[in-house]
């Protein structure tokens, strides 16, 4: 049957593998780039599991100008929004896993069990056929496994 993503049951997971009480990290390297501010004052000090979806989804395309620890941070409140607002694609929070995206950096600061979680929903994301590049996916699976 797979997760079930909008469970009580997978918010508490995602809070056990990521808690959301450790050190909140700086959001974003200042930059130039247009929604810095925007990104800033809607993460900067506050806790994953504190974020609104609607806050994480009108910041969903900037996703990139979070640092490493703050994607890493941030990712159960992407995860959430991708999965419970259609507004959000999934494919842009997969794309971030991707090699040269935010999480690149230091893969190894990821727990087994955060690792887990990823890998649940590319797996997930794959058993649901709404991705065309199931290669892609897979190479995402293998690097985010958890026993590496």
């Amino acid at each position: 049957m797979g997760t079930n993503f909008s469970s009580p049951e997978f918010r508490a997971r995602l809070e056990e593998a990521f808690p959301p009480g450790e050190e909140i990290p700086e959001s974003i390297a200042p930059t130039a780039y247009p929604g810095y501010e925007t990104i800033n004052e809607h993460f900067h000090g506050k806790r994953w599991n504190e974020l609104s979806l609607e806050t994480v989804a009108l910041n969903a395309d900037d996703i990139c100008l979070l640092t490493g620890p703050a994607f890493h941070y941030y990712f159960p409140a992407f995860l959430l929004c991708a999965i419970n607002d259609p507004g959000v694609p999934l494919e842009r929070l997969i794309a971030s896993l991707r090699s040269g995206g935010p999480t690149t950096t230091d893969r190894s600061s990821y727990t087994h069990a955060q690792k887990t979680v990823i890998c649940d929903l590319v797996q997930w994301v794959v058993d649901s056929d709404i991705w065309s590049d199931e290669k892609e996916l897979v190479e995402v699976l293998l690097d985010w496994n958890p026993t590496q």
